[in-house]
């Protein structure tokens, strides 16, 4: 855990002597996001670091290829790569500029380089963040379902307006399943779609739907949100970053406050949010009180949908409650249209007159549920004539369950083929244990239930699927799931089967297990040696995973019948080599473990077989370890997988042996001599880790217990890490557990492990309040200590982000509050460094506590809060009397030269209202003020901030002579030079090195917008000439750079014949460099290319010809003939003619 890494502030510098331009560029091209930081440096090396979205190997090649070399590379989604770049000598400094720079293609703000940008980080975020559901496309289809002309009542009503419009924040709809509430959800997305694209405001929709199947957690929920946020808008994904990259660096996920403080964020950049949450009903209890929680604390609007949830309601009292019930109107629509939509029965309807008759006995059974009419429908397409419509609609009876149940009838009244097909599919989507595709359900039900062999020739396709099941199902479009019609269909269906079907989980049993025999997989017949093995195996079937993964679970429901038992244990003493992968504690290994019978009885909890297994079983089997990665015993699996019952019997066979009580019992077992050594509980596996230990981190409570209840049991035990059991359950924030263990003679509460962490510091970091509190009350219990890194308890406690656990702490008498790791950080610069404004605030309050401490770095805990724009955390910081505020860092960098380069308006503003701040302090190397640097990165609320001081001097230059006007046109921020002409000290003709002023460096770089509003300033010296005797207009000619030639030659003081030092005009230049647009622009505002005479009487030019009439055309109408015409194109850009004087 490098707690040390949490949140770095980040910094931005000027690259090395490589071409910095041509490396962006190239990295922007290949959709990679970076920039250039600038690290502690000595005599002979400068180091960078690009920070790049993309994979590691492809920044290293492109910057290799820019004459970068590598040095280090940290590997992550979010990479950051440091390269070594050589410091060029003092007389070429690694700032030097290029004859003729190229232009930074990142520098443009909303270019499409940056659009890229978003939308790649946007990408790499969405799939982090839960995608396992795509409501999108739930939408669409559930859309499709909607009938014009139905649910105007909803749309047109006061209520709803007033909620989409109006002041109401909350609507909730509630009604029984069949009303069509989820149809209503889709049509309200679609209507404010509508009205969002109609309206000026700036509108995000935002909705979820609830399926039985998927059991989103809230925490899921709101990543969804998250998600469909960076959708609307990619340029909201600086938002999400920093908690991707913590969580990605610390591999956990994030918390529902974290989620909760983003999508606050995320609202703040909109005018309206409106957030549609279908199904509530559908979701976990804990999952709908995750939900309130979540309306309560965001500010957008809210539309719900879902049966009556009296219990819910009282937590949202503000919510306009209204009933969802099909109308009569809504019905007869819907029942028309499906009828138009069928010609078949819309002509046997029409011949005998019955369409209206037929029509209002639907409406009248579906009791307000479009369901049950869609149900009707359903059934009524199948028949033939008048009289078999009339039967069916006089014998359909009310109520959805019984109608589920007449649909089974007659699925099962099909010739037998069909039944066969539907009644086994109905088993499969209701008892199966997963969602299956068309193509995986198919399958299945290819697979002969007696012998378990795939045969081709019982393969059906879909459409067959979908008829014999008579309505029941249907098939996604977007996934090709297959899911029953209604989430009403599972309940009811489950009963229906259950009566007509003796064992329907014995019919999954068998074809699952049949087919892990079939393929080899209980024995590794197949000789698997790693987890790609296993993958690969599993997928020579479509079925076959899921037979994997879920054989046990149907094996299970079979075991209350004596004769299915008996083939569950025939296939468990089958099971001589299982290949399994345990869940938790894998590490990064890609190695298996193989399972023998008993293995397979203690993972999966089948307790009533231990006895008959234990039968003919060989000396110690009951202490047997499996062969592979972990070398677990029963004990340890049945432990670490919550089976109590299984770890009751094995411990009551290891205290018979101790006791030496019922011996004849065990012999009458025939378990052995000596099955279960006393030894047993304390016995470790590969990872060094106990039976007590894997009960104790997955937080199984009644294992613990009993464990702890053996008397040999030693529960300070230390597995290869270090970690005891009290480490695993106070890191899990398993409370009942660390207070069992605490409970246990002879605990040690000090324990470490291999970074110096003990239980306590386990729990302070990952926030366990509860558990901190009692272990703080343990006897002699040490917290003054630090860890490897030097890390204390305070500090860890910081990193929970969790106040009351900060404030425990420091009311211990042995804290030190100013320790330092072995960076160099204090507690309060971890506490500024993650913006945690009450956490600095206990900090200050403490009276020993020191402000202005410095890290290796040189950093403080100001520069940190000011680097990471935390405004509250700096505003606290800077009222405290002792710190001082323009501390500077090693890089001679003060607090707010890091805001300013890091963008960090607010934070600027808050530190330039200090009165002792030096606004015009410079760093150290590249003597740079914090409004440079603001310039440099167009950062315009950070200038204009700036700008607004009374003591700022705008017209300061760094150690080459750039001015904060320079580094902005010479990059094209043009939002950043408005303010800075508008100052009135400005000076626009400043000379940096080289002799080059803004307006040059804006003609080089191609920055029109800059160049324009320079021209503009009353004091801009157009012909203002470099060291060269160039102009901005003969820079702008050598580059191609058309537009910026027109800007400047429409200036009215502009002279276009001026010649450099080497006595060449712009004219002269763009015929060289072949830029024809540019030398037309030039012609026609008489510009010329002068002749010069020798002694030989014969003039000399060089020409950029091509060898065609074209130039040979612009070189004559410029003042030039050519005695000597080229007579082919010529290669060479440099050719010389003879010419003579017009």
């Amino acid at each position: 855990m490098d707690l040390g890494s949490l949140g770095r502030p980040r910094q931005r510098g000027d690259a090395g002597p490589f071409d910095e331009m041509a490396l962006r560029g190239t990295l922007w091209g290949s959709h990679a996001q970076f920039e250039l930081l600038p690290m502690n440096a000595n005599d002979n090396d400068t180091f960078n670091i690009a920070r790049a979205q993309t994979t590691s190997s492809n920044v290293i090649s492109i910057a290799q290829n820019s004459g970068v070399s590598r040095s280090t590379i940290a590997v992550g989604d979010v990479h950051q790569v440091i390269f070594n770049v050589s410091r060029a000598p003092d007389d070429q400094s690694r700032l030097k500029e290029p004859d003729i720079p190229r232009g930074d293609v990142n520098s443009h703000p909303g270019s499409t380089a940056e659009r890229e940008a978003q939308q790649l980080l946007a990408k790499t975020l969405s799939d982090w963040l839960f995608h396992g559901t795509n409501f999108r496309a739930i939408h669409i289809e559930n859309l499709e379902k909607w009938t014009r002309g139905t649910l105007a009542w909803f749309l047109e009503s006061d209520w709803y307006q007033a909620w989409k419009d109006g002041p109401d924040r909350i609507i909730w709809g509630t009604g029984m399943p069949g009303a069509g509430k989820t149809v209503l959800a889709s049509r309200t997305i679609h209507d404010i779609e509508e009205y969002k694209a109609a309206s000026d405001a700036k509108i995000c929709i935002v909705y979820a739907y609830f399926r039985h199947a998927d059991s989103l957690t809230t925490k899921e929920t709101l990543e969804g949100f998250i998600q469909q946020f960076l959708e609307c808008d990619p340029s909201l994904s600086s938002i999400v970053e920093p908690l991707y990259s913590h969580h990605h660096h610390y591999k956990t996920r994030p918390t529902l406050d974290e989620l909760l403080d983003v999508l606050k964020q995320l609202e703040s950049h909109f005018d309206i949010v409106f957030y549609v949450l279908d199904g509530v009903d559908d979701t976990r209890v804990e999952t709908q009180i995750g939900l309130v929680r979540a309306i309560k604390v965001l500010k957008g609007k809210f539309a719900l949908t879902s049966q009556p949830l009296k219990r819910l309601e009282s937590g949202l009292p503000s919510a306009r409650m209204y009933e969802v019930v099909a109308k009569a109107f809504d019905i007869e629509t819907f029942v028309a249209h499906r009828i138009e939509e069928n010609p078949a029965l819309r002509t046997l309807l029409d011949e005998h007159d019955y369409v209206q008759q037929a029509t209002s006995q639907i409406v009248e059974r579906s009791n307000g549920m479009f369901l049950h009419a869609s149900l009707q429908l359903e059934n009524l397409e199948h028949c033939l004539s008048t009289s078999t419509i009339q039967r069916s609609l006089e014998q359909l009876p009310e109520g959805l369950d019984n109608m589920y149940a007449v649909i089974v009838g007659r699925i099962q009244d099909q010739p037998s083929e069909s039944a066969d097909v539907g009644m086994r599919a109905l088993v499969w989507l209701v008892f199966g244990r997963e969602c299956f595709t068309a193509s995986e359900l198919c399958h299945a039900l290819a697979i002969c239930p007696e012998t378990g062999v795939f045969e081709e020739t019982r393969m059906v396709k879909d459409s067959a699927l979908i008829s014999a099941c008579c309505g029941l199902v249907k098939i996604e479009k977007d996934t090709g799931i297959v899911q029953l019609i209604h989430s009403t269909a599972f309940d009811a269906l489950k009963t229906i089967l259950a009566q007509r079907l003796p064992n329907p989980h014995s019919l999954l049993f068998n074809v699952t297990s049949r087919q892990l025999l079939a393929f080899g997989i209980p024995n590794n017949s197949g000789k698997l040696k790693t987890k790609m093995d296993l993958d690969a195996a599993l997928h020579q079937h479509p079925i076959l995973p899921y037979s994997y993964r879920h054989w046990a679970d149907h094996a299970l429901e079979c075991l209350s019948c004596h004769e299915f038992s008996e083939v569950v244990l025939e296939f468990i003493r089958k099971c001589h080599s299982f290949p399994y992968v345990f869940a938790r504690y894998t590490g990064r290994s890609d190695g298996l473990d193989y399972l023998s019978p008993i293995h397979i009885v203690a993972r999966h909890g089948f307790h009533g077989l231990l006895l008959p297994l234990s039968l003919g079983a060989p000396k110690g089997w009951a202490t047997l370890r499996t062969i592979g990665e972990h070398m677990s015993t029963p004990l340890m699996i049945a432990s670490q997988y919550g089976q109590e019952e299984v770890v009751e019997r094995l411990l009551e066979y290891n205290n018979r042996l101790r006791s030496g009580i019922g011996c004849m019992s065990l012999l009458l077992l025939r378990l052995g001599p000596c099955p279960f050594a006393t030894k047993t509980v304390n016995l470790q596996d590969d990872k060094g880790r106990t039976a007590l230990m894997y009960a104790s981190a997955n937080g199984h409570t009644g294992i613990v217990q009993r464990l702890l209840e053996q008397g040999k049991l030693d529960p300070n035990i230390r597995d290869k890490s270090g970690w005891t059991a009290l480490m695993h359950a106070s890191s899990e924030g398993h409370l009942d557990i660390v207070l069992r263990l605490m409970g246990y003679r002879g605990l040690h509460v000090n324990v470490v492990d291999g970074e110096g962490w003990s239980a306590v510091f386990h729990a302070l970091w990952r926030g366990h309040e509860e558990i901190v509190q009692h272990l703080l009350g343990f006897r002699d219990v040490q917290v003054g200590g630090t860890d490897k890194a030097g890390r204390t308890a305070l500090m860890c406690a910081i990193g929970s982000r969790r106040r009351s656990l900060v404030s425990q702490i420091l009311g211990r008498p042995d804290t030190e509050i100013n320790a330092r790791d072995h960076k160099g950080w204090t507690a309060l610069m971890y506490a500024s460094n993650e913006g945690l404004e009450h956490i600095v605030e206990d900090l200050l309050r403490h009276a020993d506590i020191q402000t202005n401490l410095k890290d290796d770095t040189g950093r403080t805990a100001l520069i940190f809060a000011s680097s990471n724009g935390h405004t509250g955390v700096v505003r606290r910081l800077i009222r405290h009397a002792s710190t001082l505020v323009n501390l500077p860092d090693r890089e001679g960098k003060t607090a707010l030269i890091h805001a300013s380069l890091n963008g960090r308006g607010e934070t600027v503003e808050e530190l330039l209202g200090h009165s002792a701040v030096q606004v015009n302090l410079k760093d150290k190397h590249d003597r740079r003020t914090a409004l440079m640097y603001a310039a440099r990165d167009n950062h315009e609320d950070a200038v204009r901030a700036l700008l607004s001081h009374p003591h700022i001097r705008a017209n300061e230059q760094d150690r080459l002579g750039w001015t904060a006007l320079m580094l902005a046109a010479r990059n094209g921020h043009s939002g950043t030079v408005k303010p800075l002409l508008q100052h009135k000290p400005i000076l626009v003709n400043v000379e940096a090195r080289h002799g080059w002023t803004a307006l040059i460096y804006a003609s080089m770089n191609a920055c029109e917008g800059v160049a324009k509003q320079l021209l503009e300033h009353h004091d801009i010296d157009v012909n203002r000439k470099d060291n060269k005797g160039r102009t901005a207009l003969i820079y702008a000619s050598m580059t191609g750079r058309d537009a910026i030639v027109q800007s400047l030659v429409d200036h009215k003081d502009t002279k276009v014949n001026l010649e450099d030092d080497e006595g060449k005009t712009c004219l002269m230049y763009a015929l060289m460099r072949g830029h024809d647009d540019a030398a037309q622009i030039l012609q026609l505002k008489d510009a010329i290319v002068p002749v010069r005479i020798d002694n030989g009487g014969i003039a000399m030019v060089i020409a950029a010809l091509k060898g065609d009439p074209e130039f040979v055309y612009l070189l004559e109408t410029a003042g030039v003939k050519l005695l000597q015409s080229p007579k082919k194109k010529l290669s060479s850009l440099d050719s010389v003619f003879c010419i003579s004087s017009k």
